[in-house]
């Protein structure tokens, strides 16, 4: 198993593509993902940049 962290997402997008973030970070194309589980989400309300909120994902 390989963990990744930190995947963030604007809130106002209904259903972030995890798969394509997924594989980018890894390397690899969508095809060769098997699958991936989400341990922990949370939300980021501190302002900074041009997003007011930011699911982040684990």
């Amino acid at each position: 198993m390989i963990r990744i962290s930190d995947i963030k997402f604007p809130i106002t997008e209904e259903q972030p593509d995890f798969n394509k973030v997924i594989s980018k970070r890894l390397k690899i194309s969508k095809d060769d993902l098997e699958g991936y589980t989400i341990f922990k989400q949370s939300l980021d309300a501190r302002g900074r940049g041009g997003d007011a909120l930011l699911g982040i994902y684990c």
